[in-house]
Protein backbone atom coordinates (compact mmCIF):
# COMPACT_ATOMS: atom_id res chain seq x y z
CA UNK A 1 0.00 0.00 0.00
CA UNK A 2 2.64 2.27 0.71
CA UNK A 3 4.70 1.86 -2.29
CA UNK A 4 1.17 2.29 -4.55
CA UNK A 5 1.09 5.57 -2.80
CA UNK A 6 4.79 6.55 -3.13
CA UNK A 7 4.45 5.77 -6.88
CA UNK A 8 0.77 7.87 -7.31
CA UNK A 9 2.77 10.10 -5.41
CA UNK A 10 5.72 10.62 -7.57
CA UNK A 11 3.40 10.78 -11.06
CA UNK A 12 1.53 14.17 -9.27
CA UNK A 13 4.71 15.65 -8.57
CA UNK A 14 6.13 14.95 -12.36
CA UNK A 15 2.84 16.41 -14.13
CA UNK A 16 3.28 19.28 -11.73
CA UNK A 17 6.59 19.62 -12.45
CA UNK A 18 5.47 19.13 -16.12
CA UNK A 19 2.63 21.51 -16.06
CA UNK A 20 4.59 24.28 -13.91
CA UNK A 21 7.05 24.35 -16.54
CA UNK A 22 4.99 24.59 -19.77
CA UNK A 23 3.34 27.83 -17.80
CA UNK A 24 6.74 29.35 -17.55
CA UNK A 25 7.12 28.68 -21.74
CA UNK A 26 4.17 29.95 -21.73
CA UNK A 27 4.51 32.94 -19.80
CA UNK A 28 7.87 33.32 -21.65
CA UNK A 29 6.61 33.39 -25.37
CA UNK A 30 4.66 36.37 -24.65
CA UNK A 31 7.06 39.20 -24.24
CA UNK A 32 10.14 39.45 -26.68
CA UNK A 33 12.77 38.57 -25.07
CA UNK A 34 15.25 40.66 -27.01
CA UNK A 35 13.55 44.34 -26.45
CA UNK A 36 13.45 46.96 -29.39
CA UNK A 37 12.60 50.29 -29.82
CA UNK A 38 9.40 51.32 -31.73
CA UNK A 39 8.34 50.40 -34.53
CA UNK A 40 9.89 47.90 -34.99
CA UNK A 41 9.85 43.67 -36.46
CA UNK A 42 12.88 41.19 -35.45
CA UNK A 43 14.13 37.42 -34.77
CA UNK A 44 15.16 36.79 -31.83
CA UNK A 45 17.46 35.25 -30.79
CA UNK A 46 19.41 37.85 -32.85
CA UNK A 47 22.47 35.73 -32.37
CA UNK A 48 22.57 31.76 -32.55
CA UNK A 49 25.95 30.29 -31.57
CA UNK A 50 25.70 26.69 -32.79
CA UNK A 51 29.37 25.56 -31.78
CA UNK A 52 28.93 21.99 -31.14
CA UNK A 53 26.23 21.57 -33.88
CA UNK A 54 25.72 18.26 -35.75
CA UNK A 55 23.27 17.01 -38.48
CA UNK A 56 19.60 16.67 -36.39
CA UNK A 57 20.27 19.43 -33.99
CA UNK A 58 17.38 21.75 -33.11
CA UNK A 59 16.72 25.56 -32.15
CA UNK A 60 13.97 27.99 -32.01
CA UNK A 61 13.44 31.29 -33.11
CA UNK A 62 10.85 33.63 -32.64
CA UNK A 63 9.33 36.67 -34.84
CA UNK A 64 8.83 39.86 -32.60
CA UNK A 65 6.71 43.00 -33.13
CA UNK A 66 7.02 46.07 -30.82
CA UNK A 67 4.51 49.40 -32.50
CA UNK A 68 3.44 52.52 -30.88
CA UNK A 69 0.15 53.10 -33.09
CA UNK A 70 -2.67 50.49 -33.56
CA UNK A 71 -2.28 47.76 -36.28
CA UNK A 72 -5.27 45.72 -37.85
CA UNK A 73 -3.16 42.88 -39.66
CA UNK A 74 0.09 42.33 -40.68
CA UNK A 75 2.19 39.94 -42.57
CA UNK A 76 5.38 38.09 -42.18
CA UNK A 77 7.56 36.59 -44.78
CA UNK A 78 10.51 34.58 -43.60
CA UNK A 79 13.51 33.23 -45.82
CA UNK A 80 16.30 30.69 -44.81
CA UNK A 81 18.97 28.53 -46.56
CA UNK A 82 17.21 25.05 -46.97
CA UNK A 83 20.23 23.66 -47.84
CA UNK A 84 21.71 24.17 -44.40
CA UNK A 85 18.32 24.08 -42.81
CA UNK A 86 14.68 22.63 -42.21
CA UNK A 87 11.88 24.10 -40.52
CA UNK A 88 9.96 21.53 -38.92
CA UNK A 89 7.35 23.24 -37.19
CA UNK A 90 5.40 26.97 -36.78
CA UNK A 91 2.70 28.42 -34.85
CA UNK A 92 1.44 31.54 -33.26
CA UNK A 93 3.06 32.27 -29.61
CA UNK A 94 -0.59 31.89 -28.28
CA UNK A 95 -1.23 28.65 -30.05
CA UNK A 96 -4.38 29.70 -32.20
CA UNK A 97 -3.30 33.26 -32.45
CA UNK A 98 -0.49 35.15 -31.97
CA UNK A 99 0.58 36.74 -28.65
CA UNK A 100 0.02 39.95 -29.82
CA UNK A 101 -3.24 39.90 -30.84
CA UNK A 102 -4.12 37.87 -27.63
CA UNK A 103 -7.85 39.31 -26.36
CA UNK A 104 -9.32 39.82 -29.75
CA UNK A 105 -11.27 38.17 -32.93
CA UNK A 106 -9.08 37.44 -35.31
CA UNK A 107 -8.66 35.45 -38.66
CA UNK A 108 -5.00 33.55 -38.11
CA UNK A 109 -4.28 31.05 -40.57
CA UNK A 110 -1.97 28.64 -39.09
CA UNK A 111 2.10 29.77 -40.59
CA UNK A 112 3.16 28.02 -43.66
CA UNK A 113 6.27 26.35 -44.03
CA UNK A 114 7.99 26.37 -47.37
CA UNK A 115 5.30 27.89 -49.06
CA UNK A 116 5.12 28.62 -53.22
CA UNK A 117 4.55 31.96 -52.82
CA UNK A 118 8.01 33.23 -51.87
CA UNK A 119 9.69 29.77 -52.41
CA UNK A 120 11.75 26.90 -50.71
CA UNK A 121 13.33 27.92 -47.60
CA UNK A 122 10.82 30.37 -45.82
CA UNK A 123 7.85 30.96 -43.09
CA UNK A 124 4.77 32.76 -44.25
CA UNK A 125 2.31 34.38 -41.19
CA UNK A 126 -0.27 36.83 -41.24
CA UNK A 127 -3.15 37.76 -38.78
CA UNK A 128 -6.02 40.35 -39.39
CA UNK A 129 -8.48 41.34 -36.18
CA UNK A 130 -12.12 41.33 -37.83
CA UNK A 131 -15.00 43.94 -38.08
CA UNK A 132 -13.77 47.43 -37.03
CA UNK A 133 -11.70 46.45 -34.25
CA UNK A 134 -7.44 46.90 -34.01
CA UNK A 135 -4.85 46.50 -31.38
CA UNK A 136 -3.26 49.11 -29.53
CA UNK A 137 0.60 49.37 -30.46
CA UNK A 138 2.54 47.49 -27.43
CA UNK A 139 5.65 45.11 -27.44
CA UNK A 140 4.50 41.36 -28.18
CA UNK A 141 5.44 37.89 -29.72
CA UNK A 142 3.84 37.10 -32.83
CA UNK A 143 5.09 32.94 -33.80
CA UNK A 144 7.78 30.87 -33.28
CA UNK A 145 9.81 28.54 -35.45
CA UNK A 146 11.66 25.00 -35.11
CA UNK A 147 14.72 24.50 -37.23
CA UNK A 148 16.26 21.28 -37.56
CA UNK A 149 20.36 21.34 -38.56
CA UNK A 150 21.00 19.73 -42.13
CA UNK A 151 24.53 18.14 -43.68
CA UNK A 152 25.70 21.81 -43.18
CA UNK A 153 29.39 20.44 -43.00
CA UNK A 154 29.40 19.54 -46.79
CA UNK A 155 29.62 23.39 -47.05
CA UNK A 156 31.69 24.29 -44.47
CA UNK A 157 34.77 26.72 -45.35
CA UNK A 158 38.40 26.46 -44.31
CA UNK A 159 37.70 28.24 -41.21
CA UNK A 160 35.46 25.35 -39.53
CA UNK A 161 32.07 27.67 -39.34
CA UNK A 162 29.43 28.97 -41.57
CA UNK A 163 27.00 32.08 -40.98
CA UNK A 164 23.49 31.93 -42.08
CA UNK A 165 20.51 34.39 -41.69
CA UNK A 166 16.56 33.80 -40.40
CA UNK A 167 15.75 36.87 -42.97
CA UNK A 168 12.55 39.35 -42.59
CA UNK A 169 14.27 42.42 -44.37
CA UNK A 170 13.93 41.09 -47.95
CA UNK A 171 10.79 40.77 -47.98
CA UNK A 172 10.05 44.10 -46.47
CA UNK A 173 7.69 46.19 -47.52
CA UNK A 174 6.45 43.36 -50.50
CA UNK A 175 5.35 40.59 -48.61
CA UNK A 176 6.45 41.49 -44.68
CA UNK A 177 4.07 44.48 -43.56
CA UNK A 178 1.89 46.19 -41.15
CA UNK A 179 -1.56 47.86 -41.78
CA UNK A 180 -3.07 50.47 -39.47
CA UNK A 181 -6.83 50.91 -39.49
CA UNK A 182 -6.72 52.53 -42.41
CA UNK A 183 -5.06 50.21 -44.42
CA UNK A 184 -2.02 52.26 -44.70
CA UNK A 185 1.71 50.66 -44.27
CA UNK A 186 3.33 51.33 -40.79
CA UNK A 187 7.21 51.71 -41.41
CA UNK A 188 8.65 49.64 -39.18
CA UNK A 189 12.76 48.93 -38.76
CA UNK A 190 13.09 44.93 -39.88
CA UNK A 191 16.22 42.96 -37.88
CA UNK A 192 17.39 39.92 -38.81
CA UNK A 193 18.91 37.05 -36.89
CA UNK A 194 22.11 35.57 -37.00
CA UNK A 195 23.29 31.68 -37.41
CA UNK A 196 26.22 30.41 -36.98
CA UNK A 197 27.50 26.35 -37.00
CA UNK A 198 30.28 24.53 -36.24
CA UNK A 199 30.44 20.72 -36.24
CA UNK A 200 30.88 19.80 -32.34
CA UNK A 201 34.26 18.29 -33.73
CA UNK A 202 37.08 19.88 -35.51
CA UNK A 203 36.96 17.39 -38.24
CA UNK A 204 38.66 19.56 -40.87
CA UNK A 205 41.86 19.69 -38.28
CA UNK A 206 42.09 15.98 -38.72
CA UNK A 207 43.07 15.80 -42.41
CA UNK A 208 46.39 17.71 -42.25
CA UNK A 209 47.47 15.84 -38.67
CA UNK A 210 46.22 12.48 -40.77
CA UNK A 211 48.74 13.22 -43.58
CA UNK A 212 51.25 14.23 -41.20
CA UNK A 213 51.07 11.33 -39.35
CA UNK A 214 51.31 9.56 -42.56
CA UNK A 215 54.28 10.83 -43.64
CA UNK A 216 56.09 10.80 -40.13
CA UNK A 217 55.07 7.09 -40.05
CA UNK A 218 56.32 6.50 -43.71
CA UNK A 219 59.76 8.25 -43.22
CA UNK A 220 60.67 5.91 -40.21
CA UNK A 221 59.74 2.88 -41.87
CA UNK A 222 61.79 3.68 -44.54
CA UNK A 223 64.83 4.40 -41.87
CA UNK A 224 63.91 1.24 -40.25
CA UNK A 225 64.46 -0.78 -43.53
CA UNK A 226 68.15 1.24 -44.22
CA UNK A 227 68.90 0.37 -40.84
CA UNK A 228 68.15 -3.71 -41.63
CA UNK A 229 70.11 -3.83 -44.34
CA UNK A 230 73.12 -1.77 -43.29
Amino acid sequence: MRKRMNFIVGIVAIMMAIMFTAMIVTAHADTPAEPHNADACWVEPSIINLTQSDIGTEFNATVSLNLTEAMYSYQVALHYNRTLLECVASSYTAQSTSSYFTGHSTSSPPPVIDTSSIGNGSVFAGESVLGSDSVPGHAATLFWMEFQVLNFTAYLPASGSLTTKLDISTEYPANTFFLDTNLNNINVATSNSSVTMAPEFPYLLLLPTFMALTLAGAVLSRRKQKAKLS
